[in-house]
């Protein structure tokens, strides 16, 4: 059974990931890998991974979104880029406040 404090966590990982699917063509190879990033994040806090670990795998998810946005690799909409971006710091922000963050 998932802890509260992490199914909460998980809800919200889990809408971002189908936000991706909406939103990107998993044809293009940055968008293929955001996509297993977030499958990822969702699958690790369902293990109830340190919080460590889900907060660095949620800065990778930014840093790509970022750079593929600098390099010109139009994954979205500029709005929407940063709207999931937004999303994953507040979940980062989330993962914070759990107990056994350290």
């Amino acid at each position: 059974m998932i802890d509260p404090a992490y199914k909460q966590i998980h809800n919200k990982a889990l809408q971002l990931q189908y936000t991706f699917q909406d939103l990107m063509d998993e044809k293009n190879p940055t968008a293929s890998m955001l996509h297993r990033e977030a499958k990822q994040l969702v699958d690790e806090v369902e293990m109830q991974k340190n919080p460590r670990d889900l907060e660095s795998r949620i800065k990778m998810i930014q840093n790509q979104i970022k750079m593929s946005e600098h390099q010109g690799t139009h994954l979205m909409s500029l709005d929407h880029a940063q709207s999931i971006h937004e999303n994953y710091e507040h979940l980062r922000q989330d993962i914070r406040g759990l107990s056994n963050y350290s």
